[in-house]
């Protein structure tokens, strides 16, 4: 089974010689097509793909109190089924992305920039520079949408 939950399970699992290592961290709520390309643009920059799924009262802060939709062990299981997917974990309580980055110090970090507005962009950017500062061996892609589907957009959609 790929699906481990917890972070410190993951970093255990993950072989030495398992290649180059990519981290992604999202939401992942009510899965879509644009979810998948992302995970498959982000698996396409190394051999592993590990993935933090966001725990539901971070979910609450960013997005209302009505999301998330799907709870974060079911999200998790979800993208664990993915094929491009190797690792998935919920994130631990109280780590924001760039702690993550740092914890697990991959090769590859993608971001996902699609839908945010500049100013989120902007922070995103800050936070490039102080990991490329304290992890140098650590690259940071940006990544944008090819197709503008979102999970809100989505949501709107079945509630009118």
């Amino acid at each position: 089974m790929r699906t481990s939950y917890t972070l410190t399970s993951v970093k255990k699992k993950i072989p030495k010689n398992a290649g180059k290592t990519v981290f992604v961290t999202g939401t992942f709520d009510i899965i879509h097509v644009g979810h998948l390309k992302f995970l498959r643009k982000a698996k396409a920059y190394g051999d592993v793909l590990i993935v933090g799924v966001t725990r539901d009262e971070l979910v609450r802060e960013s997005k209302g109190k009505t999301r998330p939709i799907i709870p974060e062990r079911q999200r998790a299981e979800i993208i664990s089924a993915l094929k491009c997917v190797d690792y998935v974990f919920i994130s631990p309580k109280g780590k924001r992305k760039s702690e993550l980055i740092h914890e697990i110090a991959p090769d590859v970090s993608v971001i996902n920039i699609s839908g945010l507005n500049q100013g989120k962009v902007d922070k995103i950017r800050v936070m490039r520079k102080k990991i490329n500062r304290t992890l140098p061996n650590t690259k940071v892609v940006f990544l944008g949408g090819s197709i503008n589907v979102s999970t809100s957009d989505i949501i709107n959609k079945i509630r009118s």
